[in-house]
């Protein structure tokens, strides 16, 4: 009960600058889905499709699994994730996790 409090007391000193409020709900969205993500670690069984067709493109052999074509999914995520394995080492989870918790909190 304390802590609403404190939050709602905090809260209504934000109505003389409505331009902090959104940064700070974003800001808030980032830190649930990093404790989330570090409690949990969930992973669906999509990750690891992503993961094998993004070190497909990173091997040149572009959007297919096993032989056959990935189109069953838009192209941007694994792409997005060839990238991050091109720059921080291929099947470095942790940082693609934190490059998903940054862009899944705009969503919120």
């Amino acid at each position: 009960m304390y802590l609403i409090r404190r939050l709602a007391d905090a809260l209504k000193g934000l109505e003389k600058r409505p331009g902090l409020l959104l940064p700070i709900f974003w800001a808030l969205a980032v830190l649930v889905r990093l404790m989330i993500t570090a409690k949990f670690n969930l992973l669906s069984s999509d990750t690891f499709l992503y993961d094998r067709v993004a070190e497909n493109l990173l091997q040149g052999a572009g959007f297919w699994e096993q032989g056959t074509e990935t189109a069953i999914f838009f192209p941007v995520f694994p792409a997005l994730l060839a990238g991050i394995y091109y720059f921080s080492g291929q099947g470095e989870w942790a940082v693609a996790s934190l490059v998903n918790i940054f862009l899944g909190s705009f969503t919120c």
